[in-house]
């Protein structure tokens, strides 16, 4: 038996390649940045190259669904939902001084990058089978379980090659493995004790991390949003009491993330180990935390209908090579704020165009969806939404200032709307609000959504819009 969720890549990538044959085009993925130093051009090259990846794959994933009916279409989510913690193997960066500023260019060259993807996943193809051998005729639990760690360690890091090695075309004689990642985690499980607190599950989880420095430890994910649970953040605080931490992943050699499922006697955790820089995984830690351990803290996501919604019209976003960005100044994932804190907001589009942006606050009883005021000075109501994006601004990050986090507190998800023609007359309709003064779309944030969504169907958008989104929660310091 494949892999269980590998195995879908590959069956996926296989069928795609016999009804589209590849034209033996050499493929290139290209990522720009710029920076006042040299290492934070490379730096934000680097993460723009990621984005291209992630672009490349979900258009092949697009393909996937279409041609199979949604068959493999949940699974096939879950895998190409990359980040920027992708391995970059045969990268050529070029960094050049201009006269206020480092630029600096990445690429991704098929003709000199697949075959050394071809060759790791070879490699760890044969890690993975030999440490699967050991654990199997392992007799003891204490023998067993570092391997089936070092099992899961070399699937994940055979997953993130295989990711890349599609991005870059690659789609036949791809290596097979004959193991099932569901029994691997199965028996991981009972080679270890449950743990009946976070405290305790935290230990188990950080036990062998102890050696490395300087940290950063991002809020677990649960299922397909970027909402910050009330456990996430406990359980991210007493991971970072175990571990030698920063407080900003900039500054960190290591980052520490993972991800949560949730069942009716409690959660499996996953955490991986990372470098900051390289983004190669060194351990990969997993454990059962029973229902009982987190009594009282709420471990779902609040709005899960909305997240669904939010993800699921993909052709908005992949219509065209026409890319929009939304970022803080502390980044764009995992974003958590604690009364009293500031953020910027930030903004960037690969092309001239216009955008605007819709918040999705969930902040109170009463949700709401409006029409952020970039342009406040402004009388004239469609210019006091929209911002035109020149050709002089392309490519760089738009500071739109500087917000403060004030009651009230809770979730908010800010949808970024962008097109290469004037939106001025795309606008969703909206009232200013008396008692807030916000200009509110409608109290139902899914009928907003919806209304947003309609309104790009135009025929004079379409293919050259895009949409990004960002959500973040706040929460009493």
């Amino acid at each position: 038996m494949w892999l269980s969720k590998t195995v879908n890549w590959i069956l996926l990538a296989l069928t795609f390649s016999l009804l589209f044959p590849s034209n033996g085009l050499a493929l290139e993925l290209i990522g720009e940045g710029h920076g006042h130093t040299r290492e934070q051009a490379k730096q934000e090259a680097l993460s723009d190259l990621s984005q291209s990846i992630a672009t490349e794959v979900k258009s092949v994933h697009t393909g996937w669904k279409g041609l199979l009916d949604g068959k493999y279409s949940e699974d096939a989510t879950q895998m190409v939902r990359v980040e920027s913690r992708l391995p970059l193997l045969g990268l050529e960066t070029h960094v050049l001084r201009g006269v206020d500023e480092w630029d600096a260019t990445s690429f991704l060259r098929s003709e000199r990058a697949a075959h050394l993807y071809r060759e790791r996943l070879i490699q760890l193809q044969q890690e993975i089978e030999q440490t699967w051998s050991q654990a199997q005729q392992s007799e003891r639990n204490a023998e067993r379980e570092p391997l089936l760690q070092q099992t899961l360690t070399k699937l994940e890091d055979f997953k993130r090659h295989l990711t890349v090695t599609l991005a870059l075309g690659e789609r036949e004689n791809l290596p097979e493995l004959n193991i099932d990642e569901a029994e691997v985690q199965g028996l991981l499980w009972q080679a270890q004790e449950q743990p009946d607190s976070m405290e305790q599950a935290a230990r188990l989880l950080t036990k062998e991390m102890q050696q490395y420095s300087s940290v950063y430890v991002f809020p677990m994910k649960v299922s397909k949003t970027q909402e910050i649970t009330p456990f996430a953040l406990a359980f991210q605080g007493r991971l970072q009491q175990e571990l030698k931490t920063v407080l900003s992943p900039d500054r960190a050699k290591y980052w520490l993330h993972g991800n949560y499922v949730n069942g009716d006697e409690g959660m499996e955790i996953t955490l991986h180990l990372s470098k900051a820089q390289s983004h190669a995984i060194e351990l990969t830690r997993s454990t059962f935390l029973v229902a009982t351990a987190y009594a009282g803290l709420s471990a779902q996501p609040s709005q899960p209908v909305f997240d669904k919604l939010l993800r699921e019209d993909v052709d908005v976003w992949l219509a065209s090579d026409f890319r929009v960005s939304i970022k803080t100044d502390r980044g764009r994932e995992q974003l958590h704020f604690s009364e009293g804190d500031s953020f910027e907001l930030q903004v960037k589009l690969n092309k001239p165009g216009y955008f605007y942006i819709v918040g999705h606050t969930f902040m109170t009883d009463v949700p709401l969806s409006f029409l952020v005021e970039i342009n406040s000075g402004i009388q004239n109501s469609p210019k006091r939404f929209v911002r035109h994006v020149t050709v002089v601004e392309t490519g760089e990050w738009i500071n739109l200032g500087r917000f403060a986090v004030r009651p009230p507190l809770g979730r908010e998800t800010l949808q970024l709307i962008a097109a290469r023609e004037n939106l001025s007359q795309f606008l969703p309709d909206s009232d200013q609000d008396p008692a807030t003064q916000l200009y509110v779309i409608d109290s139902d944030p899914l009928v907003a959504l919806e209304k947003t969504r309609s309104l790009l169907q135009s025929d004079k958008l379409q293919g050259y819009s895009a949409e990004a989104e960002l959500t973040y929660t706040t929460w009493p310091r």
